[in-house]
């Protein structure tokens, strides 16, 4: 397990340095969110308040394309008839953009999700849930432009994409995965 966490954030790092050399400008993006979450493969799940932490580095290659690494907290859930779950991971998403119309743009990419905690009704249940998941993201920035700065809000969606409850887990039987939406507040600042 530790191998394969020091492979990701040594890719992490990589890619982060590559994205520098190619890129022309560079913006770091302080953000903050809240939203909408629930857990799919549970009997009539109710989505819960979610939030997100964290910030961005956003690689600009041109005045239309641009890749974007970020490093979030984010406290996730779901409720439902005879259950109350709560997770919390640090996420990394690495998402590619381009500039669809002034100053909206879309994006897309991967998220990878390391676990810090999980409860199921109070009880911690870390121990029966998967230390790292995979979720895939899209969704839409719109960018309000300053001198040398911007303001940003950003809708986003995540997909779980793989299950992240072990298989000896007694309190959620089955195949379980995130679904999130979140409405993000950014402020940008261009480094180079």
């Amino acid at each position: 397990m530790k191998q394969i966490k020091l492979t990701i954030q040594t890719m992490i790092l990589i890619g982060a340095f590559s994205f520098s050399l190619y890129s022309t400008e560079i913006g770091v993006v302080p953000k903050i969110g809240g939203g909408l979450s629930y857990i799919s493969g549970v009997q009539f799940p109710r989505s819960k308040f979610s939030y997100t932490i964290g910030a961005s580095t956003i690689f600009h290659f041109s005045d239309f394309v641009f890749a974007d690494i970020s490093l979030f907290y984010q406290k996730k859930g779901s409720w439902g008839k005879k259950m109350d779950f709560d997770v919390s991971y640090i996420s990394v998403p690495v998402t590619a953009g381009f500039l669809f119309i002034d100053e909206l743009s879309l994006f897309a990419g991967p998220q990878i999700n390391f676990l810090i905690n999980a409860q199921y009704k109070g009880l911690d249940i870390t121990s029966y849930t998967e230390p790292i998941s995979f979720d895939i993201i899209f969704g839409a920035s719109y960018f309000f432009p300053f001198s040398t700065s911007r303001l940003m809000f950003e809708l986003r969606f995540e997909f779980g994409v793989s299950d992240f409850s072990k298989s000896n887990n007694l309190y959620l039987v089955g195949i379980h995965k995130n679904r999130s939406a979140y409405l993000i507040m950014g402020y940008e600042f261009f480094i180079h």
